[in-house]
């Protein structure tokens, strides 16, 4: 007797087409993106941005490519086909190559419908195949496969008992998913909590993606190492892990919260499952503060990737018992993996150490918890022992917390001394003492003693870095924070020299227009510079710098700084520091190095730089004697754009 024809189910191959064609054209674009950035041919996207664009970029676009060949594929292979003993995937249908699936092979057999959509998907031990109405010709196509499916499974040779222990496995699968983690949820709920705390209390914007103001974190429990081991504030190991610096943080989180967290609850029980999470958590947070060489950490992603290797140990041991659909491919672990090694790549400030301590904190908890195979029968109540264990693990972290409220209510006595002790730690690198000194100097309600502490921090991250620049303009920003200005604007200056840019010529701008706001009784004119002060220039100086052309004339100033020279010698060059008005509001800053033109009076070329807006009227700010780095040539003068968000800062 001849075998019966397959069953055939062709492809709606001009839809898979156009499918594919589509994500090979986004792929590719989002490929060429990368790199044109990787290679650095555009500022937009440098690869020196906090979130690497470019890698990001590579990820999407190589993964919608990879769909776009997986489909184009199935357009080729053109039909399934349920054979005698099995059932015939061709290329795209989840593997790039086509596939034969034996009956008693596969496991998981589930027929989905939401919304006039629908799939069904096969499973094995090895892989899912998901067949898609659309892709086979709609609805009542795809319901037709899967009827005729299953009858083919009942006539194979595995026969209607392995159809009926796949349908029990569903059936227990259902009923398992059915179930609400309510540990999970709590947990997701003190997260959420906390993140609102976050915005109320002004540690992170409503709408910010990512970042966080660090003082306020650090009030808040962040993990800080030097306070953690230096100072002995313990409870940080637990508050730094349910704070967040921004939206994409807490989602990415909570998102893998739900996904893992209720799945190992629904598998091992709520004890079990707070176990694991607590001591991953704390494992994350110890070696986020002893071993990272971070300077802040937050989040409970080293707690999620204990999730993670505790889902691990669980398929590892008990692979075999879990419910179908459960346990997870080799390539779904290698994707996993690869993915988190690589995410270090796309975000710089990923706490690297936290996560490796995390996933083996959550492996070790699991390899003791889930030792016996009882271990995986939630609906059972687990032992006394364990039981103890987590209230202890949720006392702990309970106390953690009450003590990071308390002593956020306190703060206000402790950020002193902490600020303190971070200027006295010699292993605080530079920059954080920077980043916290720029961050209370840009605080409109820092009081005066810790904008004192913000110019030592400032001033001890010069030491250690004296060739940083940015660290000189934020103790310029303490000086002039705290009604010092004469020395802010000599700051300044110095800062402008190094490194001529429109955002420091934009503070210089300020701290003048402050002084001279200051100044009893106020005055039009400039300030002299002690250049010009010492030798005994003073006095008001009548007129205004003219452009004319490529020049700059000031026949006024003649009489006024003609002291630089000696007897017989030709007056020194000064530079003249002056704003650029247009309608009352300063549009940039003209630094200008003005020479004695021979005759009578002092005259400047235009230098290279932007072209100044026209019909602006020049005011005189600062009048002085040239410093080193002043200007590249001889006679010159220069324009920088006022740059607004320096403008706005208090």
């Amino acid at each position: 007797m001849s075998p019966s024809p397959p069953d055939i189910f062709p492809l709606a191959r001009r839809r898979l087409r156009r499918r594919g064609a589509i994500r090979l054209v986004l792929g590719l674009l989002l490929v060429a993106v990368a790199l044109v950035d990787l290679l650095d041919l555009t500022p937009m996207l440098s690869g020196e941005s906090p979130l690497r664009l470019w890698f990001l970029a590579l990820l999407g676009g190589l993964y919608l490519v990879s769909q776009g060949v997986l489909r184009v594929a199935a357009a080729a292979g053109a039909e399934i086909r349920l054979e005698a003993e099995q059932v015939c995937f061709p290329p795209g249908i989840a593997t790039f190559r086509g596939r034969a699936v034996a009956y008693g092979d596969i496991e998981l057999l589930l027929a989905q419908r939401r919304r006039g959509q629908g799939r069904v998907i096969v499973g094995t031990r090895a892989r899912v195949h998901v067949v898609d109405a659309l892709d086979i010709g709609g609805i009542s196509t795809l319901k037709r496969f899967h009827d005729q499916l299953r009858a083919h499974i009942a006539a194979s040779g595995a026969g209607p008992a392995h159809l009926e222990r796949v349908d029990k496995g569903l059936a227990v699968t259902r009923r398992l998913m059915g179930r609400r983690a309510r540990a999970t949820e709590l947990i997701l709920l003190v997260l959420i909590a906390a993140y609102i705390a976050e915005i109320a209390l002004d540690a992170i914007g409503p709408f910010s993606l990512m970042g966080g103001e660090p003082l306020a974190l650090i009030r808040l429990g962040a993990i800080v190492p030097w306070l953690v081991i230096g100072e002995g504030e313990w409870f940080r190991l637990v508050t730094g892990t349910v704070l967040h610096a921004g939206l994409v943080h807490i989602y990415v989180n909570g998102m893998a919260l739900l996904a893992l967290g209720g799945l190992l609850e629904r598998l091992i029980g709520g004890y079990r499952l707070v176990i694991v999470y607590v001591f991953s958590a704390l494992v994350g947070s110890v070696c986020s503060a002893f071993v990272s060489g971070g300077w802040l950490s937050v989040g409970a992603s080293g707690a999620v990737f204990g999730l993670l290797g505790a889902f691990g140990v669980l398929q590892f041991r008990h692979g075999a018992r879990l419910p179908p659909g459960i346990a997870q491919s080799r390539r779904w672990w290698l994707f996993i993996l690869g993915i988190n090694l690589g995410l270090p790549v796309v975000l710089p400030m990923i706490d690297v150490w936290a996560h490796v301590g995390g996933f083996v904190g959550g492996a070790l908890a699991a390899g003791i918890l889930l030792a016996s195979p009882a271990a995986i029968r939630p609906d059972r109540a687990p032992p006394f022992a364990v039981q103890a264990v987590g209230m202890a693990l949720v006392g702990l972290a309970a106390a953690g917390l009450a003590l990071g409220v308390d002593y956020t209510r306190s703060a206000d006595r402790w950020m002193a001394a902490e600020l303190r002790s971070a200027i006295e730690q010699p292993g605080v690198e530079p920059d954080v003492l920077n980043l916290m000194a720029w961050t209370l100097v840009i605080d409109p309600d820092a009081p005066s003693h810790m904008l004192e502490l913000a110019h030592d921090a400032a001033g001890e991250a010069i030491t250690r870095a004296p060739a940083d620049v940015r660290i000189w303009d934020t103790r310029a920003t303490a000086l002039y924070r705290l009604g010092r200005h004469d020395e802010a604007i000599a700051e300044e200056r110095r800062v402008l020299a190094a490194e001529p840019v429109d955002y420091y010529a934009t503070q210089l701008l300020r701290f003048v227009e402050a002084a001279r706001a200051a100044r009893r009784p106020p005055s039009e004119g400039p300030l002299i510079g002690p250049g010009l002060a010492g030798e005994g220039a003073a006095g008001p100086i009548a007129g205004r710098p003219e452009i004319e052309g490529d020049i700059m004339t000031w026949r006024s100033l003649s009489g006024h700084a003609r002291s630089g020279g000696g007897a017989g010698d030709p007056p020194g060059d000064v530079v003249l520091f002056a704003a650029l008005r247009i309608g009352g509001v300063a549009r940039g800053v003209i630094r200008t190095r003005f020479a004695w033109d021979g005759t009578n009076g002092y005259r400047a070329s235009r230098g290279e730089g932007p072209e100044p807006p026209e019909g602006g009227t020049i005011v005189p700010l600062i009048l002085d004697r040239p410093l080193t780095g002043d200007t590249k040539e001889t006679n010159d003068w220069r324009f920088w754009g006022a740059v607004e968000a320096v403008t706005d800062l208090p």
